[in-house]
């Protein structure tokens, strides 16, 4: 809980440039795809995953003409995930390079209005299938089980987030009529078949350690909420040359990463002078880090309990 008494406190805005020096990370698993062959053709997918910059495993599979190259990530115990949202095919593979769960989530046939949304919690991932208007939520243990479903608010799905321990499973559905586009967003618990309500839409979210806070964001805002007191906490916007791109909790403050627009240089998108920002849980802006190098992908990725600045040329630590 939110200790409600008032204190003073002198904050002082700091300001730093980040290094881009490399860190020892622990247990930070990324994984890499390559593609041989035409769209039209049959082509070998080779999955490259690594642990701290260091080879791991890989896994290859053919792709018949005209499959999707799946959205790929890593489980926390270094199982591959693989996600082919255009036909609804989930896969999980073991370290041995070994398929040891595969489910199609789509009733209708692919190429549908459908979507796969989906968030990594400590033993496996949950799911949000969204097919036409239709959605319905999932979790599934790194070891390939099913072990919740459930039918949530019709509309079209944008946003997704788990808790760490998945009994807490956030949704955000739009809907509309003649006169007005309607957001529905809302948390499930799983624990004792709550649901509660959020006053605000998102695209992305993260839940706190303890599950009492909530923090829901889209390009342009972001919002806290204190699920216990079922209130806002504050909400930031960002400038109209900015992005939001991602945000975590961290012991008692959120470190929330913008950046300018990307701009295309020689056909690739790059984030220019993206900016860590910390806030405590009251909003207080505690300290700004300014990372002047422009880079092709950039994100933040929590460790046990530390906070990453992971992007396409080095790992730098936040917190």
């Amino acid at each position: 809980m939110i200790n409600k008494k008032s204190t003073l406190v002198i904050m002082v805005l700091l300001f730093a440039i980040i290094s881009f020096s490399p860190i020892l990370a622990q247990n930070l698993f990324e994984a890499d795809k390559i593609v041989d062959g035409k769209h039209n053709e049959e082509r070998v997918l080779q999955i490259n995953i690594t642990q701290d910059k260091s080879f791991l495993y890989t896994v290859k599979k053919t792709l018949p003409p005209y499959y999707s190259v799946p959205e790929i990530d890593v489980l926390p115990n270094g199982n591959l995930l693989c996600i082919h949202s255009l036909e609804g095919a989930v896969e999980i593979y073991n370290p041995n390079g070994n398929i040891i769960f595969e489910h199609n989530f789509y009733n209708l046939s692919p190429y549908n209005e459908q979507r796969i949304f989906y968030s990594i919690y400590d033993d496996g991932a949950a799911f949000l299938i969204s097919e036409e208007n239709q959605n319905k939520i999932y979790t599934v243990k790194s070891s390939g089980a099913i072990l919740f479903e459930q039918v949530i608010t019709e509309g079209i799905a944008e946003g997704f987030a788990s808790s760490n321990n998945a009994n807490l499973l956030a949704y955000s559905i739009l809907n509309w009529s003649v006169n007005e586009i309607k957001n529905e967003a809302g948390i499930i618990s799983l624990g004792d078949d709550k649901q509660f309500d959020l006053s605000e839409g998102f695209t992305n979210g993260v839940f706190s350690e303890n599950n009492e806070l909530f923090i829901g964001f889209n390009k342009s805002t972001i919002v806290c909420t204190n699920l216990i007191e079922s209130r806002t906490v504050w909400e930031k916007r960002v400038s109209g040359n900015e992005l939001i791109l991602d945000a975590e909790f961290n012991s008692q403050s959120v470190i929330i990463l913008k950046s300018e627009k990307p701009t295309l240089k020689e056909n690739t998108w790059q984030y220019n002078n993206s900016t860590v920002i910390e806030k405590q849980i009251d909003g207080k802006e505690l300290q700004i880090k300014l990372v002047k190098e422009n880079v092709k992908e950039i994100k933040l990725k929590k460790v046990e309990n530390r906070i990453n600045l992971v992007t396409d040329k080095d790992i730098i630590k936040i917190k």
